[in-house]
């Protein structure tokens, strides 16, 4: 079971999705200035050419499929751990931000068009936030598949996560039957070979549905996700708590958020905070209005809120400022709050905020937290 969950980690570092292994967070996420398009590295190796045949036909977009608002489901039948579903998150100008979700752990890439390859430029793993990261600085270069896909064509690139392994990709079929629970296909095969790493992992690609399955191979174990269903004008769903105080106790009360491609994820957040926290506290929600949040790149542990003029500290009670910290705190995985106000930081009255930073401590979910009914979010 060690080396299946091994395995698994390995998937989940990007093995199978069509790309190298990511640098998740050995490589700090910087943000490039509003407005900046992210420009990848330039030393992705294109492929080259050795002897290649039997051509495919067809441009490369045919076979690198990724629908907006579509969940590409894949299962995993012999180990029942390898399964995940992909979900485009943001698109613009040939940039494509994708989640690969497998429950407790999840990864999300940003990938580039071309006219002839797909290439990715930045991945940041167990990242369960949703956000727009498109304009995010490259933490990785490589080109993941490319033109002219025929038998023989290959290039390599380099594992970046500090194992020094190339990687070797090659077309190694262009008309292979594969079965898989989606149906029967004849499919483009793609073998990447990690050079000094005894792994291998094999890709199949159907023209006009895309990724069908992959299979990672070690001397031990053979890990395969393959496509079970495409569901299409779907949405992501989270669930999210939000906090108020009953009695003494504080109490959460649970939101199902939906996402859908592009969409604007901090208005939907001030949406939800508002009309919380005006049922939960009588707080007017317009004042409560959140201009942005950042959350720290290095740490990923803090987040900093900043607030509009109609923000009133004074207004509220310590137990509502502790429970608007907890709520933001969840709705953005981080274990600080600090709240910003016209470049200033916001002092509460009774709430413990740290002497450096400022910042309040979100608290844990404990036991004896009580919850409150579950609210639907449109």
């Amino acid at each position: 079971m060690k080396r299946i969950a091994r395995t698994l980690a390995a998937i989940l570092c990007g093995c199978i999705f069509f790309n190298g292994c990511s640098t998740g967070n050995n490589t700090p996420a910087n943000t490039s200035p509003p407005g900046e398009t992210a420009t990848a590295a330039p030393d992705a190796t294109a492929p080259i050419a050795t002897e290649a045949k039997n051509a495919i036909t067809g441009p490369l977009s045919e076979y690198i499929v990724m629908k907006e608002n579509t969940a590409y489901i894949y299962t995993d039948e012999e180990y029942n751990v390898g399964g995940y579903t992909s979900y485009v998150e943001y698109t613009a100008d040939g940039l494509v931000q994708r989640r690969i979700d497998a429950g407790t752990e999840a990864l999300v890439e940003v990938m580039r068009f071309t006219d002839t390859s797909l290439e990715l430029y930045y991945t940041e793993y167990n990242y369960h936030r949703h956000e727009n990261l498109l304009d995010r600085t490259p933490n990785i270069s490589l080109v993941s598949i490319a033109e002219p896909l025929g038998e023989g064509v290959s290039w390599t690139y380099h594992d970046e996560t500090g194992k020094n392994n190339d990687v070797i990709n090659e077309v190694t079929a262009v008309d292979m039957e594969i079965t898989v629970p989606y149906g029967t296909f004849n499919a483009l095969e793609l073998t990447k070979t990690y050079v000094g790493n005894d792994v291998v992992v094999k890709e199949y690609y159907v023209k006009g549905i895309g990724l069908i399955k992959s299979s990672t191979i070690n001397a031990s174990i053979t890990l395969s996700s393959s496509l079970s269903s495409i569901q299409e004008n779907v949405q992501a769903t989270s669930n999210v708590p939000m906090f108020y105080m009953q009695e003494g106790a504080r109490v959460q009360d649970v939101y199902s958020v939906q996402f859908y491609t592009n969409m604007d994820v901090l208005a939907t957040n001030n949406d939800l905070i508002g009309t919380h926290f005006s049922a939960a506290f009588g707080i007017p929600a317009e004042t409560l209005y959140m201009e942005r949040v950042d959350v720290d790149a290095m740490t990923a542990s803090r987040a900093t809120v900043y607030l509009t003029s109609a923000f009133t500290a004074a207004s509220l009670s310590a137990d509502a400022v502790l429970c608007l910290a907890d709520s933001i705190g969840y709705m953005y995985g981080v274990n600080e709050v600090v709240f910003m106000q016209n470049s200033s930081v916001v002092l509460f009255n009774d709430v413990v905020q740290d002497g450096e930073t400022n910042a309040i401590t979100v608290r844990p979910l404990e036991a004896e937290d009580e919850a409150g009914e579950e609210a639907g979010e449109e």
